[in-house]
Order: C-alpha cells, then sequence, then structure tokens
C-alpha cells in the first residue's frame, strides 16, 4: 500500500509539473497553503479492525526571505475512528494526531532552468525542495484506549514539491516527502 501511494505520488507531482509554467517569487511574498495529506508515516491505519475517517488536513505558510528562500511553519490533524467487533467482543476507539513545526523552502525553478538551458515559465510553475523539523503529538481515546500509549515525537523530512498558479493569486501544488502527517499532500495556494 505504502509503495502504491509513493508511486501516485510521483506521478501526482510530475502531472502538476508538466505544464510549461514556473512561479516567481520576490524577497516578502508571503503564500498561505492548505492541503489534504495521504499515506501516513508510521500508521497502518486498518490493523484495528475497521476504521472511518478523513484524510489529515493541514496547512502550512511560506514567508519568502529572499527571491528563492521561504522559511514557515506547518500544522497538521487526523483522526479515525476504530470498530472491533468479534469473538463476542465489540469495542470503538478513537486515536488522533496533531503536527506542527517550522520549514524551509528553496524555489528552484530559475536554478533548473539555468543549469538546463530550460524554458520553464518562472511567472506559473515552481519546482521547490525543503526541510522540516517539527513535533508530533498523538492520543487514544475509547473503549481500549488504556492498551495504546499516548504521546509524541520530533519529526525531521525532505520535502519535494510542484506548484501552479493559474494567476498570480491562486495556484495548487502537489508535495511528495514528511508533510505534516503523510508523504503525499495535495492542496491550493494563496499569493498574498
Amino acid at each position: 500500500m505504502k509503495k502504491t501511494i509513493v508511486y501516485l505520488s510521483t506521478f501526482l507531482v510530475v502531472l502538476i509539473c508538466s505544464f510549461s509554467a514556473q512561479a516567481q517569487y520576490s524577497k516578502g511574498d508571503l503564500l498561505i497553503n492548505p492541503g489534504i495529506s495521504f499515506g501516513g508515516i508510521g500508521y497502518d491505519y486498518g490493523y484495528y479492525g475497521s476504521y472511518s475517517g478523513l484524510p489529515g488536513l493541514s496547512a502550512n505558510i511560506e514567508y519568502n526571505v529572499t527571491d528563492n528562500i521561504a522559511v514557515g511553519g506547518y500544522l497538521g490533524f487526523i483522526s479515525r475512528s476504530y470498530k472491533y467487533q468479534g469473538s463476542g467482543i465489540s469495542s470503538k476507539t478513537r486515536w488522533t494526531n496533531v503536527g506542527f513545526g517550522a520549514r524551509g523552502i528553496f524555489h528552484a525553478t530559475e536554478v533548473l532552468n539555468d543549469a538546463f538551458s530550460g524554458s520553464m515559465n518562472s511567472e506559473k510553475l515552481d519546482i521547490y525542495g525543503g526541510l522540516s523539523l517539527g513535533y508530533e503529538t498523538y492520543s487514544w481515546s475509547g473503549d481500549n484506549s488504556t492498551y495504546y500509549a499516548n504521546g509524541g515525537n520530533v519529526v525531521f523530512g525532505g520535502i519535494l514539491g510542484c506548484r501552479y498558479m493559474f494567476n498570480p493569486a491562486i495556484g495548487v501544488y502537489g508535495e511528495v516527502g514528511r508533510g505534516a502527517l503523510g508523504i503525499l499532500t495535495l492542496g491550493v495556494s494563496f499569493k498574498l
């Protein structure tokens, strides 16, 4: 399942990036990026009977400190309800995960154009990479919540993404790597 998600996420990022254009950024630009995360990292959501819940919700904000480098923060939330029924046992448990932290982004489209004599339009397409450092909390509640540990951990990872701007203020993006709570994040970008 995880390999399928990785292949799908890579395909979607390449698809988004296949438009011939690129996004130009300047010092002081601010982007707000809400999204949906798929492929939870480190959690097997289906191991405890059946479950229900929405994909992870995430948002990040980027502030360009130079034309190519942005810094900001991220926040993610996911919750699952598990239901087990069998062998005369019936139980319901809820798992909740919140992730937050900081991230740094390098907008690489112009560098790639220069390095490979490319002609991607920097007004529409933004190919970027970055690093994130954060913290995740997780908690269990319900019938069997005493069997599972609540807690949290520090998380660190890389990000590879692509953003296509339909106009100077609105676009879409796709990221693979260590997102807020998943290995694939898809969303909308608002440039203020």
